[in-house]
């Protein structure tokens, strides 16, 4: 078995697998992406 098809075919159980995207989605300013623009007169 190659290390491409060990990661391929187990990769997501590694506890590692998802902690980037953990990490980003902790990060985001949720209300910062819904910003709206409005003028005042």
């Amino acid at each position: 078995m190659s290390l491409e098809v060990l990661l391929n075919t187990y990769g997501h159980h590694h506890p590692d697998y998802l902690s980037d995207a953990v990490e980003k989605i902790a990060k985001r300013d949720p209300a910062g992406e819904r910003k709206v623009h409005v003028s005042v007169r």
